[in-house]
Order: structure tokens, then sequence, then C-alpha cells
């Protein structure tokens, strides 16, 4: 287990490798370090709000997505949010870094999570985007139980066929009877299919 530490003006601090048991407590010291930032004078002018507010748009669609889940999801501090160029000899006009002076409090209400995200660093560069954070899950609480159902299968369907299930099938060694196709492609296009995941890995080492 880790353990994240996030306080407003200090830099987050992270323990890693808890070890966790039952009725046993467990008692841990830190010092947080200040984490002070310099900015230059800002004038806000509605051309920085509109930057802004478009930088925004662009960050919520590819940090929540697009899917009818997505819909559903809001980030309820954005205000936290701060947009800057990147500094790079091939940086287009519309790429830009995000970061957040606090945690992101995000609301999933189509999966029923509450879902705390410390952002470390965000670049959107192009077609590609790279993201550095760590999150805490917190369920909502339901108003019925036919809202815990609608959740719960919501999970389930959300879980599917997603990067997580395919990576962890592949680590079971079960991603055939998941559902997974896996293909191979060698140096000359051929493609072919893993007899197992030690020639999956290999193949995928050479290519």
């Amino acid at each position: 287990s880790e353990l994240t530490l996030s306080f407003v003006g200090y830099k987050t601090i992270k323990v890693p490798d808890l070890k966790l048991s039952d009725g046993v407590k467990l008692s841990i010291d830190v010092k947080m370090a200040p984490h002070v930032t310099s900015l230059a004078p800002i004038t806000v002018t509605a051309s920085r709000l509109n930057d802004w507010s478009s930088r925004y748009k662009k960050f919520r669609k590819i940090f929540l997505g697009t899917t009818p889940n997505a819909a559903k999801t809001e980030i309820l501090n954005p205000e936290v949010l701060s947009f800057g160029d990147i500094e790079s000899d091939t940086t287009r006009s519309k790429d830009f870094r995000a970061r957040a002076s606090g945690p992101l409090e995000v609301e999933n209400r189509a999966l029923g999570y509450h879902i705390t995200v410390f952002l470390e660093d965000f670049q959107s560069i192009g077609p590609s985007y790279n993201i550095i954070m760590s999150t805490k899950f917190d369920t909502l609480a339901s108003s019925s139980r036919l809202q815990s159902e609608r959740w719960k299968k919501n999970r389930l369907d959300a879980y599917k066929g997603s990067q997580l299930h395919l990576f962890r099938s592949i680590a079971n060694g079960i991603f055939e009877q998941e559902g997974f196709r896996i293909l191979t492609i060698s140096d000359d296009g051929a493609s072919a299919i893993p007899s197992q995941l030690s020639d999956l890995v290999l193949d995928s080492a050479r290519t």
C-alpha cells in the first residue's frame, strides 16, 4: 500500500510499501516542506480568461474522456488548475501544460465514485498527452438500492475491455479466456498469435 499526504501550500509526500495488518496500529511521522512557487505578475483580461476556458475544455476532454460515463463526471474545483505554454523548438501553438495548486476533486455519478486526484504534471502535445498523477477513490453514498445495483453494473461494464482488464488478464495468463486476441507483428509485417504469455513477452521485446 502507498500513503499519499497532500496539503495546500506544501509538497506532496508519498510513503510507499506500507505493511498493513488487521488490528495493528501504524504510526508514521512525516515533515512536510513548504511548496513555494514564484509567479510573475498577471493581468487578468478577457483574452486571458478565454484562453484558460479554451485550455480547460481540452484538458477536461482528455482527462475525463468522451464516453457516456464521462458525461456524468465533473471536476468540482477547476479553479485549482492553471495552464501554461510548453517551451520547445517543436512546440505547436495549441500545446500546453496543466498544473494544480491542490488536489482535484472529481465526482463520477455514473460509477458512484468521488475521486481525489493528485496531479503532478499534465502535458498536451499535438495528438499526444502525458499525465502523471495518483488517485484516491471513495464510494459515493447511494440514495437507493436500485442506484447501488446500477453503479455495480456500470463499474463492471466499464472494467470489461479496459486497459486494466487487458493488463490483468495478460499478467494472469488468461487473456484469451477473457476475450482478448493479441497479435505480435514481426519485422516483415507478418502477424502471429502467441501460444503463451512467454511468447508474447519475447516477441514484444524483439519488435
